[in-house]
């Protein structure tokens, strides 16, 4: 088991649910960045939450060279792949980053917390 302490929010099922929370892999090694804002989260095509929806909108809570911290309304499988769609912004284009979940953990108030690590993209 890692050195990491189970979160006391967390229940023991919910942990069984999400057992890479135990294993750690969702540690970032670089540094997290505060982040608040809203983006677009798009679902593999083959994958929809009971409501049909291949999209949902994130809320970033923080932000790393290797990931995202984020909340969502609807529980995503962990390792499912993701793509975030950030907007464009003032005169600067818009970036898709693609990532896979690492993370999902009820937050207590009807959400989910994700952790969502990126994943290389060829230049």
């Amino acid at each position: 088991m890692s050195s990491l302490t189970k979160p006391s929010h967390t229940s023991s099922a919910a942990l069984a649910r999400y057992p890479v929370w135990e294993r750690g892999a969702d540690r970032r090694q670089t540094t997290r960045h505060n982040i608040n804002a809203a983006v677009t989260l798009l679902r593999r095509p083959d994958s929809t939450d009971t409501a049909g929806q291949p999209m949902c909108t994130v809320h970033l809570s923080d932000m790393s060279d290797e990931g995202v911290g984020a909340h969502c309304d609807t529980a995503l499988p962990v390792e499912e792949p993701v793509t975030l769609v950030f907007p464009p912004h003032g005169p600067e284009r818009g970036i898709d980053l693609r990532g896979h979940v690492v993370r999902c953990i009820p937050d207590g108030r009807g959400g989910y917390e994700l952790g969502i690590a990126f994943v290389a993209q060829a230049a």
